[in-house]
């Protein structure tokens, strides 16, 4: 939960904006779109790591990218091409005047191991820091991404 200083239309617009990521989360390696489903969702390949301590890890996952009728932004990872036996990302973008307060709740179930006794608290601290890195990552990167994704809107 962390307040955004954009407004929610600029952070919606900044998340959606995939290949861009890795600008926003240096953590997030690679972004590669995919053919979209039957029913037209976005579908992604996205490489990243994850350093806690001593120990990097590369992982891999595809995901399938809803905009819900709330505004939210879902994706649900495919387990079938993906190092997670499950996964999902909500993101919830409330307007608070010209801020937005992002809410990401996540459910990740990785095919690695972990150790039993320090591999939950280990996540959970990562996932705290890349849900802050992200948000101020959108911050620091709005000028740039905002002219890119312009660009993009007016090539379609």
């Amino acid at each position: 939960n962390m307040l955004v200083h954009l407004p929610a239309s600029q952070v919606r617009q900044i998340l959606m904006n995939f290949e861009n990521l890795p600008r926003i989360n240096a953590n997030i390696k690679n972004v590669e779109m995919l053919t979209p489903t039957s029913d037209g969702a976005i579908r992604m390949r996205v490489e990243s790591q994850f350093c806690a301590l001593f120990v990097c890890l590369d992982y891999r996952w595809v995901q399938k990218v809803n905009i819900l009728s709330s505004g939210d932004i879902e994706t649900r990872f495919d387990p079938a091409l993906s190092d997670f036996r499950e996964g999902w990302v909500r993101y919830k973008l409330l307007s608070e005047g010209e801020q937005t307060r992002l809410i990401t709740d996540a459910v990740l179930v990785p095919n690695f191991w972990f150790p039993p006794l320090i591999g939950p608290v280990l996540i959970k601290n990562k996932l705290r820091s890349e849900a802050l890195e992200t948000a101020t990552g959108i911050e620091a990167a709005t000028p740039r991404m905002m002219r890119v994704a312009s660009r993009k809107k007016g090539r379609s």
